[in-house]
């Protein structure tokens, strides 16, 4: 018997089907009956039964959906889901908060947000009046996470799209009001080129990132990821990538990191020289910190042709 053959056998109840006159016969359906049952027994006593992890036991809520990413969450929710999900205050995020006193308001706008990652962001976002929020999110379980505090929450004006964000952006052919990316930019393999998408879809855009500074050499935790620096030319516009390796950051499932082993990180003055060859013509910036907990961090609110809403 081939091993085809044996497989389907073993889908379909064991050996080859009787003949009609044996279907007949009560002694054969009473063995039929017993190795069937013998069959059920052991499947549900093998490595199928691991699929019943799957289910949870009790009324639908709130807990129970956020339980499903236990110990990978990265936010800590608003109460009462506070003491089960993580520490990091992204939905009452200061920098958020910074960028809505500079702009003014948000109110009706258009957004896209780059990375929602468990939509702390995208709900500060929702609840200052943003119009409608369309998130692009590469990482599968972050996605799902961002479904979740959809529910959880009730979002209702914010979309989630599960998909790479350089993809997205080079066949992105609409234009927002806000373009929001924190956390984002010093994930990329290609910073520089992420940037100008960026600036393509909207005249204002918020970040949030890290970058490259020689003072992370005197810190051993954080100098121990980068590896080789390359000089690269897009246009007229000469600038280095400093290589960043995640290391053992990519054996924890709630890793929110880039797609890759590694990133590229842009210095301070490569990052801003971006924007202003892209027409931003007002950049403001905050939380400017050459050593933050993990390295080099601002936050960045540019505008070109000082837009209005």
């Amino acid at each position: 018997m081939s091993g085809i053959t044996r497989r389907v056998s073993r889908l379909f109840g064991g050996g080859p089907r009787p003949s009609r006159e044996t279907d007949t016969d009560p002694s054969h359906q009473a063995a039929v009956a017993r190795t069937t049952s013998s069959q059920h027994e052991n499947a549900a006593l093998g490595s199928g039964d691991a699929i019943l992890d799957s289910y949870v036991q009790g009324a639908p809520s709130g807990k129970q959906a956020l339980e499903i990413f236990a110990g990978e969450w990265s936010s800590r929710l608003p109460p009462p889901y506070d003491v089960i999900t993580g520490s990091s205050e992204l939905f009452e995020d200061a920098r958020i908060k910074w960028m809505l006193e500079v702009i003014g308001g948000i109110e009706g706008y258009r957004i896209l947000e780059l990375g929602p990652l468990e939509a702390g962001h995208t709900t500060m976002l929702e609840r200052a009046g943003a119009g409608t929020i369309t998130a692009v999110e590469g990482n599968t379980r972050a996605f799902l996470k961002c479904l979740i505090v959809k529910e959880v929450l009730g979002l209702e004006r914010s979309h989630f799209l599960c998909g790479d964000i350089h993809g997205f952006l080079a066949e992105c052919t609409d234009r927002f009001d806000l373009c929001l990316a924190s956390g984002v930019l010093y994930h990329m393999r290609d910073p520089v080129e992420v940037l100008n998408a960026m600036a393509r879809v909207s005249d204002r855009l918020v970040l949030w990132t890290h970058y490259y500074d020689p003072a992370v050499l005197d810190h051993p935790e954080i100098a121990v990821h980068f590896g080789s620096a390359t000089e690269r030319a897009i246009g007229d516009l000469t600038f280095t990538e400093h290589r960043y390796e995640y290391g053992e950051a990519l054996a924890w499932n709630g890793f929110c990191g880039g797609s890759a082993h590694y990133a590229n990180w842009l210095e301070r003055d490569t990052i801003l020289e971006c924007l202003r060859r892209a027409g931003f013509d007002s950049i403001e910036i905050g939380f400017d910190e050459v050593m933050a907990q993990h390295g080099p961090a601002l936050a960045i609110v540019a505008r070109r042709g000082r837009v209005v809403h």
